[in-house]
């Protein structure tokens, strides 16, 4: 059986054209002018494929001479005559797998980088519930100073609500005697309260004007309360910045952490809590509710009142992709919750009354 082959001797990057013959154990040599006719014994020879192609180089032992060939059925024949020349590396159709080995390398490192992906909120998660109070209580400090310098506080109402929340009884997790949820009032006409890193919540006096019993005001503290008991701002924060935090927090880089927190608390305000944080505030509203023995209607009520204010600006039919649930959503899991627990025994607090009835006489 012949084939064409190429011809190298005493290291020759140059080969020469030839043609090889398989007869009765030996190879013979043509077309090689000065070597005309040369045979060679298989026991003489080695045989190696040569990675990443379909070639393999007959190498002469004892002689610095060999063949390159191409010819996978030539190959084939030559090591079914040969037994020695039988094994995994020289068979025709097995190339050295660089191509397998970069897809494996390709979906390994696609592979690590889903897995951080999704990691690390979890990872975020954890670091920030990891960050001790003291540190946290630092950094609200400092995010407050960046965010209420800009607005105006009403003190006439923030002395009010403070002393409102100061007689009701906080959630479990709250019970950080040396650690007090501190209250600010801020004149803005918008419906809105959000909590900061530190135990701090603020609430605009739009929201405050829009309700119309004690019960709601309870509500809203309750929610933002869940928000601070589930450290809920300082977890969004880590996620918003997470490959970052993430990575200074494990190096023991917290004043890099801190910085970059600050850097962004002017975001705080329009950073949008996760659904499940949502639901979960509400929960701990309801919990409030019962644990201060309001009627947990307050809740659904206070709900009413900032749905008829922005239910327009709902958009119903892309809900998947709002970060807070629906209004609408919220009254229905707030009445489901009164169902399972509807807190009985409430009964109306004259203290509190009073004082937001005092709330809302003081001038907006």
């Amino acid at each position: 059986m012949k084939t064409h082959a190429y011809f190298f001797e005493h290291g020759s990057a140059r080969g020469q054209t030839c043609e090889l013959e398989q007869d009765s154990g030996v190879l013979k040599c043509t077309g090689i002018p000065g070597a005309e006719g040369r045979t060679f014994s298989f026991s003489e020879i080695d045989l190696q494929k040569l990675p990443g192609a379909e070639k393999w180089k007959l190498k002469i032992r004892a002689q610095e001479m060999g063949f390159l060939i191409e010819d996978k059925i030539w190959i084939e024949h030559l090591i079914s005559a040969v037994p020695e020349y039988r094994h995994k590396g020289n068979r025709p159709g097995m190339p050295f797998p660089w191509l397998r080995i970069a897809l494996i390398f390709v979906f390994a490192a696609a592979g690590i980088l889903y897995g951080l992906y999704k990691a690390t909120p979890w990872i975020a998660d954890r670091a920030a519930v990891s960050l001790p109070w003291e540190w946290e209580m630092q950094l609200g400090e400092k995010i407050a100073a960046e965010l209420i310098q800009k607005e105006q506080i009403d003190q006439q109402k923030t002395e009010v609500i403070r002393e409102f929340y100061g007689l009701t009884m906080a959630l479990p997790e709250e019970g950080h005697p040396s650690l007090p949820i501190e209250i600010t009032v801020v004149k803005n006409d918008e419906f809105n309260a959000f909590a900061i890193p530190g135990r701090k919540i603020v609430i605009y006096t739009g929201a405050l004007e829009a309700m119309n019993s004690h019960e709601e005001l309870l509500a809203i503290l309750g929610h933002e309360a869940g928000h601070v008991a589930g450290r809920h701002s300082l977890r969004t924060l880590f996620r918003a910045l997470s490959a970052y935090a993430v990575v200074s927090f494990i190096a023991g880089d917290v004043t890099g952490v801190m910085a970059i927190l600050i850097q962004n608390a002017q975001n705080i305000q329009q950073m949008s809590y996760s659904r499940d944080f949502e639901r979960e505030a509400d929960v701990r509203s309801h919990e409030y509710l019962c644990a201060n023995k309001a009627n947990p209607e307050g809740l659904v009520r206070l709900m009413k009142a900032l749905q008829k204010k922005y239910g327009a600006l709902e958009n119903k039919d892309f809900s998947f992709f709002n970060s807070h649930p629906l209004t609408g959503e919220r009254i229905e899991n707030a009445r489901k919750q009164i169902q399972e627990n509807p807190c009985s025994g409430y009964a109306g607090d004259e203290k509190l009354a009073n004082l937001f009835a005092r709330l809302k006489k003081t001038s907006w």
